[in-house]
């Protein structure tokens, strides 16, 4: 198709010199260079020629950046002054005016040194104070009629104490020669130890009643009672106590006796009794033993005869309707063992109860840390409505398991 035959439906319009088709080679008419024009908003076309570019000339640092300018703009900057004239509002109500200073002249107060208050050395630190021999003559004077005085009431304050120890010396002289005497029973005890080992390796080691009677105290009035509870321990002839043992004196009851401690061949614990009756020592059985007439299985289920029971007593309050606190006093009883307990009452009138108090005030059971006392009683059955194992204390026989 020939681009230069014209077409009939759509004529060329004529050239007109309005439409500027002049030569190219025609210079423009010079306009005014634009004043303050911004650059021209760039394009993605602009940004792929300038990476284009910095690709093929690489990498450039210029602080000083050059932008085309655009031969001729429509938009100019339009720059409008304003007026340099300020506005300001008057004051409501003027400005005090200002007042000289006066400066008054004070003359500064001399203050008086306070010499009890003041600390640090005095002016008359250093010095030696000189003191007036009539000062010095009246304190010897003093002291010397002081020491006087002391020496002539001296007899007097001598006599005075001189009597009082005379009368508790009259008073307490009984109680000394029981000491005396208690003394001597204790040293007699103290030399008897191997002799206390072999009296109970004889007691331990007998198989028969008649073998016994002889080594223990009171042993023929115990012959029946020995017959009905004693047994043989089944130990061998040849076990002998070890050299170990511990062997103690001391007064119990009002009796010196001795108290030999160790083991049996099955390394159970023994604790044995001795006295020195007549100068010759002999094994409290029913101590040694903790003989009851009545076990204390039996006591817990209100059986067996309790005429002579031995135990450890403390007080224990366990109070119920049948044994009020009004009227009793609540003990606890452990067995030898420790293995049982039952509860016994005293009645607060009467001679029982004013026994055991002594034992438990306040000062006895300092001495006593643990509060309980080895004790042998006699047992009556409590009134109607008690329990079992609750027991009226008749009568306290002794005191510790060894009898007097």
């Amino acid at each position: 198709m020939n681009p230069l035959v014209p077409d009939p439906h759509h004529p060329v319009p004529e050239v007109s010199p309005e439409d500027g088709w002049e030569d190219n080679a025609r210079p423009a008419a010079e306009s005014p260079p634009p004043a303050n024009v911004l650059p021209p908003r760039r394009t993605t076309a602009d940004a792929a020629t300038s990476a284009t570019a910095s690709t093929s000339s690489g990498l450039r640092i210029d602080p000083h950046l050059l932008r085309t300018q655009p031969a001729e703009s429509s938009e100019r900057l339009e720059v409008q002054e304003l007026q340099n004239t300020v506005v300001r509002l008057d004051q409501m109500a003027p400005t005090p005016a200002k007042v000289a200073r006066q400066v008054t002249f004070r003359e500064r107060q001399v203050h008086e040194k306070d010499q009890s208050s003041s600390s640090g050395e005095s002016s008359a630190w250093g010095t030696t104070r000189q003191f007036s021999k009539l000062w010095m003559v009246g304190a010897g004077a003093g002291i010397v009629a002081i020491v006087v005085l002391v020496l002539a009431l001296l007899p007097v304050i001598n006599s005075r104490n001189t009597k009082k120890n005379s009368s508790r010396n009259a008073a307490a002289r009984p109680s000394t020669e029981e000491k005396v005497e208690s003394l001597d029973d204790l040293d007699l005890l103290m030399n008897k130890h191997s002799e206390a080992m072999k009296l109970y390796r004889a007691y331990i080691t007998a198989t028969r009643v008649e073998d016994v009677i002889p080594l223990i105290r009171n042993g023929k009035a115990l012959e029946e009672t020995l017959r009905r509870h004693w047994r043989p321990t089944g130990i061998s002839s040849q076990w002998t106590p070890s050299p170990d043992c511990n062997w103690t004196i001391k007064k119990v009851s009002g009796h010196a006796c001795g108290f030999l401690k160790g083991n049996l061949p099955d390394y159970s614990p023994f604790f044995a009794y001795f006295t020195n009756d007549d100068n010759q020592l002999l094994l409290d059985w029913k101590a040694t033993s903790t003989f009851c007439t009545a076990t204390f299985q039996e006591l817990e289920k209100n059986a067996g005869d309790p005429t002579e029971i031995r135990g450890e007593i403390i007080l224990a309050p366990f109070y119920t309707a049948t044994w009020p606190e009004t009227e009793y006093q609540s003990f606890r009883l452990t067995s030898p063992d420790g293995e049982d307990i039952i509860w016994c009452y005293s009645r607060r009138k009467d001679p029982p109860h004013l026994v055991l108090g002594e034992f438990f005030r306040s000062d006895l059971i300092l001495a006593q840390p643990t509060g309980s006392w080895k004790i042998t009683l006699r047992l009556t059955r409590g009134p109607e409505g008690a329990l079992p194992n609750q027991w009226l204390i008749g009568e306290m026989l002794h005191i510790d398991w060894l009898a007097p």
